[in-house]
């Protein structure tokens, strides 16, 4: 396929597709981790099962985090966005995590601020700001909870104003702060009280092992997750499975999303 014909069929899809809604109880599903090292064909398979949100970690984290790899994150990215164009599915960018630096499963213990200050996160936001808005959201930090994630929060919302911004302040935030479209919770059991408007991302250890048997597993099980997507959706949350240490986009965790 012709450049030119898929640039034509990308501007067909976004006439007869529409972003996600903030507010409404779909669906999502990432590799989020190792969303750098695999093609973009798994959007396909979410937009085939009714999936509208794809989630990643713009940076990576732990074992898996990109920082000097600007080649492949600017290739992956541009790659990522263009699918997800063409399908019609919303991209949830979490922009970095805070707890970069913790050394926690394989990170090299280099705080968000030695990045904030080298010029890394300005190399980022331009990035994303110059491959645009259409059909993306963004989450500036991951569980803030440090001060140089609090000046990635106000450095997003001013220099990629116009883009929907998520917040997660804290990780489990109870409700969305003034000039932010949504907010993120990362519940840590399946039976978690979720506040109403959350969007609730299985970003916790203690739920992935519920959900998937292994905080480090690669697959979800089905049913679990199933059961689970359905419970958040019927309470009127939009959810999202966290594929932490997903080498590929999980199959069992996308049938459990379906709808």
């Amino acid at each position: 396929m012709t450049t030119l014909i898929r640039f034509f069929l990308s501007l067909f899809g976004l006439a007869i597709r529409k972003p996600a809604k903030i507010g409404e109880s779909w669906t999502g599903y990432g590799p989020v981790n190792r969303w750098h090292d695999i093609n973009a064909g798994w959007i396909g398979k979410l937009a085939r099962n009714g999936i509208k949100v794809a989630h990643i970690e713009f940076w990576g984290w732990a074992r898996y985090a990109k920082w000097d790899d600007f080649e492949t994150l600017e290739k992956r990215y541009r790659e990522l966005v263009r699918a997800c164009r063409m399908y019609g599915v919303t991209l949830f960018v979490s922009y970095t995590n805070d707890n970069t630096g913790s050394g926690k499963y394989g990170d090299a213990r280099v705080p968000l601020s030695r990045y904030l200050a080298d010029g890394h996160i300005d190399w980022g936001i331009h990035l994303i700001k110059k491959v645009g808005k259409s059909f993306v959201w963004i989450q500036p930090v991951g569980e803030t909870q440090t001060a140089a994630g609090r000046a990635i929060e106000e450095k997003c919302m001013r220099e990629l104003a116009g883009f929907p911004m998520i917040y997660n302040g804290g990780s489990r935030p109870t409700t969305c702060p003034p000039n932010w479209a949504g907010f993120a919770f990362h519940p840590m059991n399946t039976g978690q009280s979720i506040p109403a408007n959350a969007i609730v991302v299985t970003d916790t250890s203690p739920i992935l092992i519920e959900l998937q048997g292994d905080l480090m597993g690669s697959h979800a099980s089905t049913d679990i997750l199933s059961a689970y997507g359905k419970d958040m959706n019927n309470n009127g949350n939009a959810v999202i499975h966290y594929g932490f240490w997903h080498p590929e986009a999980d199959d069992n965790s996308i049938k459990a999303l379906k709808r």
